[in-house]
């Protein structure tokens, strides 16, 4: 997440202190029983219907609020596939809530469930607190087999991210150029890099997320064998870290992905 969204600060689609600001808002939990003390909670791992069940369940059987609403991000699955099972009671809500790609600055957000039209039991729980993310959500129905997904085309995410861009121009020209180089209210702790034992482990490995390299060899290494020496997955991407700007802690300049 830092990674990515130092390369949005880079390229003038937010501005450092929103970039903290984002930051600032995410709390890591490292239980089930935490993360379902959210009265929203969605389910966003990787596209395989047992793996997402097994996840529903453990959080049924972790939440003891039966107001608490479990979603599923899937495009694959509609949230029935995935919520109907023993362990979940049919008084558990639940629904798809599907976040457009590319994620960042694209408001609409696909809310869904069995119904023809948007129940009134989820408007509180997911439909109004998606809106006050500044989010745009639209209903569809979730038929068992599949159903419509809506995708973005090029010139709607363009629209999306001209917008983004106008609105970072604007508040440069107000308050100045040098509101782009403010150093980061949460900088980066770097330590050296695994492979060369010399440059600063200064980028983020996508996505597993491993981030023990220096660029130079992250780079290296995706040109040939194309995947992270430590759990061997593929490398999609090499995302450099944001600097960390503590005194005495210059680094050299990275190659650029």
């Amino acid at each position: 997440m830092r990674a990515d969204l130092k390369q949005l600060v880079d390229n003038r689609m937010l501005i450092p202190a929103e970039r903290d600001d984002a930051l600032d808002r995410i709390t890591l939990v490292e239980t089930l029983e935490a993360a379902v003390q959210a009265p929203l909670v969605i389910e966003v791992i990787y596209e395989d219907l047992q793996a997402k069940q097994d996840l529903f369940a453990k959080l049924e059987a972790a939440c003891s609020d039966p107001g608490t609403v479990f979603a599923s991000n899937s495009i694959n699955y509609p949230i029935q596939d995935i919520a109907s099972q023993p362990g979940i009671p049919p008084t558990r809500q639940v629904c798809g809530v599907r976040f457009l790609h590319p994620v960042f600055f694209m408001p609409p957000v696909e809310v869904s469930s069995v119904e023809d039209s948007m129940p009134s039991r989820l408007r509180a729980p997911v439909w109004d607190r998606l809106a006050k993310f500044h989010l745009t959500p639209f209903y569809a129905k979730a038929n068992p087999g599949g159903y419509w997904r809506r995708k973005l085309d090029y010139g709607e995410v363009e629209k999306f991210h001209d917008a983004q861009r106008r609105r970072v121009r604007a508040v440069i020209q107000h308050e100045g150029e040098e509101v782009m180089s403010l150093p980061s209210r949460r900088p980066s702790v770097l330590g050296e890099c695994s492979i060369c034992l010399e440059n600063l482990a200064n980028c983020v490995l996508a996505p597993c997320g491993h981030d023990t390299l220096c660029m130079q060899c992250a780079l290296t290494i995706r040109r040939g064998r194309r995947s992270c020496p430590t759990c061997r997955e593929p490398i999609e991407r090499v995302l450099e870290k944001e600097p960390d700007s503590r005194p005495g802690t210059a680094q050299p300049e990275a190659a650029k992905p």
